[in-house]
C-alpha cells in the first residue's frame, strides 16, 4: 500500500525555488564581479543574462514563497519579459538590456549583448502568468502554462545533450542558456507542484492505479530514455559504432526497459489473482459460517417453542383437574369470625385455615409465613375486603399443600358474610415453578442468542474491514494491468477477475452495512431529493444488464416530474438499485421490468413492477430478512445472498420510510418503496431486523 504524505508536493516546491534562487544568485554574482564562469557554467557557452537571473530569483522566491509579500513578485518580471519581447518583435533596442552592468561576455551565437532570448522571455512570461493566475484560484491556466515552459526548458536541454542547436536556438542570436533552459524546466514543476489538485500532487500522493503508473512511466520518460539516446550518441561519436548498430542498441535497451515491466506486470497479477482466490474462500467460510449459526438458532428456538408448549398442556389439563372446597365465615357486630358453611373436607384443604381465622388454638401447625398471611387475610374479613391469596396448609394425610384462597364479602342486615374457595394448586405451583425455571432457561437462551448476533455482527463488520483492504488492492492493480494492453487471453482473465472482485465487494459491503444498521453506527443524511432523476439514473446504469438479459427496462413517464423526497442520495440510489437490480435479474428473457414514481399524499411512492419467476404466498413474510431467498429463487439455482432486500429495508425504515412486496395476477412481483416528501419530526429509530411486512 502506497503511503500518503501530504506535505510532500509543497516541500518539492520550496526545495526546487530554493535551488532556482542559489542559481540565479550565482548569476548575479557572477554579472556584478564579471566572473564569466558563474554566468557561462562552461566556457564557449551562452551566458544567462542578468535580468533573466533577476527574473528568475524573483519567481523563485514567489513560488517557493520564501519571503513576506511575495505575491506581487511576478508582476515587475512581466513587465520586463514583455519589454524585451517588445524588442526582439521590433527589433530594436530600448536600451534596458545593459542598464545595469555591461556585457563583458564574448561567447559564439550570444544574444545581443545584455538581452535574454525570445525563448527565455516567452518562458518566463508564461511562468509570471501562471503565478498571478494561481494565487487567483485558477486551476487549468497554471498547469498549461507551467507546462508549456517545462518543454520549452526540457526541449532546449536535449538539444544541448545531443548537440543539437535548433533544439536550444530560436535563431542564431537568440540561443537559451543551458543553466538557464535546466532552471526554467525546474522552477516550472516547482509551480506545477504549488497547484492543488493538480498533475504534479496527484502524482506524488494518488494512491489510485493511474498515479502508480504514472510515477513508474515519468521518470522512465524523462530520463531513463534520455538516457539511451545520449549513450547512444556519445558511442557514435566516440566511433564505437556506427548509427545503425547504435539504434540496434537503443532498441534492445527500450525492449529490456519493457520486458522488465511485464515482469512486474505479471508478478502483480499473480499476487492479485492469489489475493483473489484468498478473499473467495474466506468469504465462502464466512457465509457457510453464518449459516451454521443461523441453522443452529433457529432450531434451538424451535425446541424451546415446543418445551414450552407441552409444559403450557399440561399446567392447562392440572388446572381442570383440581377440586375446589367451600366455606361461609359469619363476622358478627364484635368482629369475631365462625364458621357458618363449609363443604365436605377430606384432604383438609379448608380446616387449617379456618381453625386460623376463628382462633382455634389447638388447630394444626402453620408454617410461619403461612401463619402471618392467614392473620392478614382475618383482618381482611373482618373489614369487609375481598380476599386473594396462596398459602401452605398442612392436610389430614400430613402433607403440606399450596392453597388458593379466594372470596367475595357480602352482608345480611348487621351480620358480614365472607364466602371463601379453596383450591388445591399444589401441581399447579410446582408447574409453575417449573415453568418459571424454563422461562429462566429460555431468557438465558435467549440472550444468549442475542450475544451470538452481536458477536456474529461483529465478526460481519470486522470481516468487512478486512476483505475491504484486499479487495482494494484487487481492484487497483486490476485497473493498472488494464493500461499494459493485455494479449487477450489475459484480457478475459482480468474481466474474470474484475467480475468476481465486484461480486464480493458488493457482497462485503451489504454484510458491512447490515452489521452497522444494526448496531446503529450507519447514520443517515437526509437532504431534498428529486427522486425521478435518481429512478432515471439507475435505470441507464442497469439498462446494460436488462439488455444482457433480454428484459425490456422502462421508467413509466405517468406522473408529475420533479418529485422530491426527504432521504440520503446515496442510501435512495442503493436501495433503487437493490430493487430493480433484483427485477431484472429474476425476470427471464422476454419480460418486462417497469418502474413507475408517483405522489401519495405526503409521501413519494416508487413502483417496480415486474413479470418474473416471483415469490411463493409463504415466502412474503420473509422476503426482507437476512439471508432468506425465496423458494422459487432457491429452485432455479438462481445466484444470490439475500442480503440486498434486508439491506433496503432497513435503510427506508431508517429515513421514515417504508417498503413492501406483493405478488401480481398473472406472474411476477411487484416492489414498493415509500419515502417522506418533507423532513418528518423525528427519523424512525434504526429498525431490529424482524420478519414483519409492511403492508400499504
Amino acid at each position: 500500500m502506497i503511503e500518503r504524505f501530504p506535505d510532500r508536493p509543497e516541500r518539492l516546491s520550496r526545495g526546487l525555488a530554493l535551488v532556482v534562487a542559489t542559481v540565479a544568485l550565482t548569476v548575479v554574482v557572477g554579472w556584478v564581479l564579471q566572473v564569466e564562469v558563474l554566468v557561462t557554467v562552461l566556457p564557449g557557452l551562452t551566458s544567462m543574462k542578468l535580468n533573466t537571473a533577476l527574473c528568475l530569483l524573483a519567481l523563485s522566491v514567489s513560488t517557493g514563497r520564501l519571503v513576506p509579500g511575495h505575491g506581487w513578485l511576478p508582476v515587475p518580471v512581466l513587465v520586463v519579459t514583455l519589454v524585451t519581447l517588445s524588442e526582439h518583435v521590433g527589433g530594436a533596442s530600448l536600451g534596458i538590456d545593459e542598464l545595469l552592468v555591461d556585457d563583458f561576455t564574448h561567447t559564439a551565437g550570444a544574444n545581443p549583448p545584455g538581452r535574454m532570448a525570445i525563448t527565455t522571455a516567452i518562458a518566463l512570461t508564461a511562468l509570471a502568468v501562471a503565478l498571478l493566475a494561481q494565487d487567483r484560484g485558477r486551476v487549468r491556466t497554471p498547469q498549461v502554462l507551467s507546462a508549456l515552459t517545462f518543454v520549452v526548458g526540457f526541449v532546449a536541454v536535449l538539444g544541448y545533450a545531443y548537440g543539437v542547436s535548433s533544439l536550444y536556438a530560436v535563431v542564431a542570436y537568440s540561443t537559451v542558456a543551458l543553466h538557464t533552459a535546466v532552471v526554467l524546466a525546474l522552477l516550472a514543476v516547482a509551480v506545477l507542484a504549488r497547484q492543488p489538485g493538480g498533475c504534479v500532487p496527484w502524482l506524488l500522493e494518488g494512491r489510485d492505479p493511474g498515479a502508480v503508473v504514472g510515477r513508474m512511466l515519468v521518470p522512465i520518460a524523462l530520463l531513463g530514455l534520455p538516457l539511451l539516446g545520449s549513450l547512444r550518441l556519445a558511442g557514435e561519436r566516440a566511433g564505437w559504432y556506427d548509427g545503425v548498430f547504435g539504434l540496434a542498441l537503443m532498441v534492445l535497451g527500450s525492449a529490456t526497459v519493457i520486458v522488465a515491466l511485464a515482469l512486474v506486470v505479471g508478478r502483480r497479477l499473480q499476487a492479485v489473482d492469489m489475493a483473489r482466490e484468498s478473499a473467495q474462500l474466506e468469504l465462502e467460510r464466512l457465509v457457510e459460517s453464518l449459516r451454521e449459526g443461523r441453522d443452529e438458532a433457529w432450531a434451538r428456538a424451535e425446541r424451546i417453542a415446543v418445551e414450552l408448549a407441552e409444559e403450557r398442556a399440561q399446567f392447562t389439563r392440572s388446572i381442570g383437574q383440581l377440586d375446589d372446597q367451600f366455606c361461609t365465615l359469619r363476622v358478627d357486630a364484635g368482629g369475631r369470625i365462625a364458621g357458618h358453611f363449609a363443604t365436605p373436607d377430606p384432604v383438609g384443604l379448608l380446616s387449617p385455615v379456618v381453625a386460623r381465622l376463628v382462633g382455634v388454638l389447638d388447630g394444626p401447625d402453620l408454617e410461619p409465613g403461612s401463619a402471618r398471611t392467614l392473620d392478614v387475610v382475618a383482618g381482611q374479613v373482618r373489614a369487609g375486603r375481598p380476599v386473594n391469596v396462596e398459602v401452605q396448609v398442612p392436610g389430614a394425610d400430613g402433607l403440606v399443600r399450596w392453597v388458593w384462597l379466594r372470596g367475595t364479602p357480602r352482608r345480611e342486615g348487621e351480620d358480614l358474610y365472607v364466602d371463601l374457595v379453596a383450591t388445591n394448586v399444589d401441581e399447579r405451583r410446582a408447574l409453575t415453578d417449573k415453568l418459571e425455571d424454563a422461562l429462566d432457561v429460555a431468557r438465558r437462551q435467549r440472550d444468549e442468542l442475542e450475544q451470538v448476533n452481536r458477536l456474529k455482527d461483529e465478526f460481519v463488520a470486522m470481516a468487512g474491514h478486512e476483505l475491504r483492504g484486499p479487495l482494494a488492492v484487487i481492484s487497483g492493480n486490476l485497473e493498472l494491468l488494464g493500461l499494459t494492453a493485455p494479449s487477450p487471453e489475459q484480457a478475459r482473465s482480468l474481466e474474470t477477475i474484475r467480475r468476481r472482485a465486484e461480486g464480493m465487494q458488493a457482497l462485503v459491503d451489504d454484510l458491512f452495512d447490515l452489521a452497522r444498521l444494526r448496531s446503529g453506527g450507519v447514520s443517515v443524511e437526509p437532504v431534498q431529493v428529486v427522486v425521478d432523476a435518481a429512478v432515471h439514473e439507475v435505470a441507464a446504469e442497469l439498462e446494460p444488464a436488462a439488455r444482457a438479459g433480454e428484459v425490456r427496462l422502462e421508467v413509466a413517464d405517468t406522473g408529475p416530474t420533479g418529485l422530491t423526497a426527504y432521504c440520503d442520495p446515496r442510501r435512495l440510489h442503493q436501495m433503487l438499485a437493490n430493487l430493480v437490480g433484483n427485477a431484472v435479474k429474476y425476470t427471464p428473457p422476454g419480460g418486462r421490468v417497469q418502474v413507475c414514481v408517483a405522489p401519495v399524499g405526503d409521501r413519494v411512492r416508487v413502483e417496480v413492477l415486474d413479470t418474473g419467476i416471483g415469490v411463493a404466498e409463504a415466502d412474503l413474510p420473509h422476503l426482507f430478512e437476512k439471508f432468506y431467498r425465496a423458494s422459487s429463487a432457491r429452485a432455479g439455482q438462481l445466484p444470490g445472498t439475500g442480503l440486498g432486500l434486508a439491506v433496503t429495508h432497513a435503510l427506508a425504515e431508517a429515513q421514515g420510510g417504508s417498503v413492501w412486496a406483493e405478488r401480481r395476477e398473472g406472474g411476477g412481483m411487484r416492489f414498493v418503496l415509500e419515502l417522506p416528501r418533507t423532513d418528518p419530526a423525528a427519523l424512525a429509530a434504526t429498525p431490529a431486523f424482524g420478519t414483519s411486512v409492511p403492508q400499504p
